[in-house]
């Protein structure tokens, strides 16, 4: 008896509570995704997703400009991020 993955996964994931983890990895990503085009190339390789959590994202910067510049632009990047479904309340900038 052969029972497929697609029925057994989706499933297994909820029980053990990793589809929350999952999911927000997936949306790290699309941000990261999405930072890389608001800015230009070489300042998004100095910044970073550190995590997104309860509506909050944390993004990781070494450079102080870089994040008085997204500081500036905040608004504008979140509704940049829920275009792609990702719902962003505030940004919060770790060094």
């Amino acid at each position: 008896m052969f029972i497929s993955l697609k029925k057994i996964l989706p499933s297994t994931l909820k029980t053990n509570k990793i589809h929350n983890q999952i999911n927000n990895i997936d949306n790290c990503i699309k941000i990261e995704e999405i930072i890389k085009n608001f800015l230009n190339k070489k300042n998004a390789l100095n910044i970073k997703v550190d995590k997104y959590k309860n509506k909050t994202l944390f993004l990781r910067t070494n450079n102080f400009s870089i994040s008085s510049e997204l500081k500036l632009k905040e608004e504008k990047l979140k509704k940049e991020i829920s275009r792609q479904g990702v719902l962003v309340d505030q940004i919060k900038f770790i060094s």
